[in-house]
């Protein structure tokens, strides 16, 4: 049918069983004369196909080729009327729904067609095709509209696109669903609708989105309006007050564990005749450890310490195994590198609790490494200030990018020269194989 209209036309009437036989082969499976039709925009053979009998509705591709996959060349979803939107014909798609194409058909993924038109690379013709479907949708006068219909993983075709980064769609559908309020010369208030944008009552809303997702592209979502002003909003009013809170919290916890820290229990050494041994002061034994009317008031903050990082594991964990370690670890956004240290400080205390209980003598090695990485997780909270937030977002990423690849190439690099040390005194002279 390669633009033969009348050879297709002659064969359809010849042979009309073929009209809707879909091709069997795996990476083409499910593919009829329609669909090939509709992507190659021929409106007339579209128009012989239809009038001679051709099923809009129910054929379904599932070739391999059309699998939305990492190594997918195009993704038009399985109905016909999916690969009319994506090549934006409008003809073929009002032709199609007048021949009884539903608008709301989803495919095995649960995707409409807007939520494969989000997935499109064009997306000026993705928002064309958008409006034609949204509109002719609206006039069967269905309770939920079609842009709010989910999919599979619960995603709208609102949250499909703030997920992918779509800037072009998302700032589409926000333009569609604002409200003029009123209009004075060059002035215009207009009201935006913040349903699936705001977080309040919605677990997986458009910033829950935006924070989580792995792409730098959903980032720039936060530059469009009305998301910067409900960000901008919602931490004038709640963010920065909860975060000097927490600030505050934070600290005189930090101030209680060091006074914890500096005031452990130590006892003279017996006295040796090593004269080597330079140490003067060691650990005290449990028993001996709380009989003070100051063990006891030091007992208090190694309970408020031992507390303190029950509740940042007991925090931190359902958050890292919902978002996933490496995305949790991995984001900037998401504090990045500096929730290794703060599960690494709450594990070490717990690890300092039961070596106090069993009187191991290893508690000073474990107490400093818990005082540098709980005094260091104060730069975290320097990011919600305006002043020291960039920089310390700048320290983050050259320590935990660059500078980090740069210990591991001189750790093998000191390997190298370990391995010629030990091996005997290098000599200029002398060929070392």
């Amino acid at each position: 049918m390669a633009d033969n209209l009348e050879a297709a036309v002659a064969l359809m009437d010849a042979a009309p069983e073929l009209i809707n036989e879909p091709m069997t082969a795996e990476i083409f499976q499910g593919v009829t004369p329609l669909h090939i039709a509709v992507v190659t925009q021929n409106i007339s053979l579209v128009r012989h196909l239809i009038d001679r009998g051709a099923d809009v509705a129910t054929p379904r591709v599932t070739g391999l080729f059309f699998r939305k996959s990492l190594r997918g060349l195009i993704y038009y979803g399985e109905h016909i009327l999916s690969f009319a939107a994506c090549v934006g014909n409008k003809d073929i798609i009002s032709m199609l729904i007048d021949a009884g194409a539903s608008t709301r058909v989803q495919d095995e993924r649960g995707n409409t067609v807007l939520h494969i038109l989000v997935l499109q690379p064009n997306r000026t013709i993705a928002c064309q095709a958008l409006d034609l479907i949204m509109a002719r949708d609206a006039e069967l006068d269905q309770p939920v509209p079609i842009d709010m219909m989910p999919n599979n993983r619960g995603l709208t075709t609102f949250k499909l696109a703030a997920k992918k980064g779509n800037t072009v769609v998302f700032q589409h559908l926000v333009n569609k669903r604002r409200v003029v309020q009123w209009n004075m010369g060059p002035l215009t208030s207009m009201l935006y609708d913040l349903t699936e944008i705001d977080s309040w009552a919605d677990s997986m809303s458009v910033l829950e989105l935006i924070v989580v997702s792995p792409l730098r592209e959903p980032r720039r979502i936060l530059e469009l309006t009305p998301v910067r002003q409900l960000v901008n909003l919602k931490w004038n009013l709640y963010g920065k007050h909860y975060f000097r809170v927490l600030l505050f919290v934070y600290l005189l916890y930090m101030l209680i564990f060091t006074m914890c820290c500096v005031f452990r229990p130590i006892m003279d050494i017996p006295v040796s005749n090593n004269t080597q041994d330079k140490t003067v002061m060691i650990q005290k034994p449990l028993n001996e450890s709380y009989v003070t009317h100051a063990d006891h008031l030091r007992l208090v903050g190694e309970i408020i310490s031992v507390l303190g990082a029950v509740v940042i594991l007991l925090l931190e964990i359902p958050d890292m195994l919902r978002v996933g370690a490496k995305h949790y670890f991995g984001q900037t956004a998401l504090g990045g590198p500096f929730h290794v240290i703060f599960i690494s400080y709450a594990c070490l205390v717990v690890i300092l609790c039961v070596f106090r209980v069993c009187s191991v003598q290893a508690e000073k090695e474990v107490m400093a490494l818990c005082l540098v990485l709980c005094w260091t997780n104060v730069l975290y909270f320097a990011r919600g200030f305006e002043m020291l937030g960039p920089y310390v977002i700048m320290i983050q990423k050259v320590m935990f990018g660059d500078l980090l690849k740069f210990m591991f190439l001189m750790f093998i690099v000191d390997i190298g020269f370990r391995k010629l040390s030990v091996d005997g005194v290098y000599d200029p002279g002398v060929w070392h194989p």
